[in-house]
């Protein structure tokens, strides 16, 4: 019997299968809980890191076997943050910008599909770092998030160390969002809980992101980063 199993043409880790579905036969109420699938995790570990066909066998279980809610919360959760794109988020967030509690909602298909469909220079990773780089540090209009930070919260608006590190703390406690293609429409339709822009620039140009925070929260920020030049960025607050 080989290691793996192949479903669909995919390749998935055949021990976690099973292991998973021993855990939902003749115990409890036949759901996964979160003890369960704090030991399905903790089994994908080798060397300290998880694979990605452990990655999309977890993702797997959590589409097709019963888990209670705790545990679908609680593996989604740690799962988020393991495929090679949200390992790049997380390192960015973390280890160069030292935002140790910041949401993020990045999802994969849109970093791909992004990717696949428009040309550009700059990638994903680098787009992230400016744009976060951009909303810490930019000053280049009155809706600048320093700018309107300083009117709010009473924060000198010079880039002082102060005001920086103060800024770094009213993000970390905010969502940073990459927006998919159609996030516009997706806004009109209000699948995507955000307000509607007062500009945008052409998708097939920039990489959009938007951000949100409790420190802020009648405001909204848009930010973009073109794809043929990194250091083209921009951002904006409206309420």
């Amino acid at each position: 019997m080989t290691y793996y199993k192949t479903i669909n043409g995919k390749r998935y880790d055949r021990s976690l299968l099973e292991k998973a579905q021993e855990l939902i036969q003749g115990q409890g109420d036949g759901r996964i809980s979160q003890q369960d699938a704090r030991q399905l995790f903790t089994e994908t570990k080798d060397n300290g890191m998880i694979t990605t066909t452990e990655v999309r066998t977890l993702r797997y279980i959590l589409d097709h076997f019963p888990l209670t809610d705790k545990a679908h919360r609680w593996l989604w959760d740690r799962l988020k943050t393991q495929t090679p794109i949200q390992r790049s988020v997380s390192s960015i967030f973390r280890e160069v910008f030292q935002l140790e509690k910041i949401k993020w909602e990045i999802q994969d298909d849109y970093v791909d599909y992004h990717t696949r469909v428009y040309d550009g220079i700059t990638s994903f990773p680098v787009a992230l770092r400016e744009m976060l780089d951009e909303f810490i540090n930019g000053m280049e209009s009155s809706a600048s998030l320093r700018d309107i930070a300083s009117t709010e919260l009473g924060l000198d608006i010079d880039n002082n160390k102060h005001t920086t590190t103060r800024i770094r703390e009213i993000i970390d406690q905010g969502t940073l969002y990459f927006f998919p293609t159609d996030y516009l429409d997706r806004i009109r339709r209000r699948e995507i809980d955000f307000k509607y822009p007062p500009f945008t620039h052409r998708v097939g140009d920039y990489w959009p992101f938007g951000l949100r925070m409790p420190d802020l929260k009648d405001y909204y920020f848009i930010g973009f980063v073109s794809r043929k030049n990194w250091w083209d960025v921009y951002h904006t607050g409206y309420k």
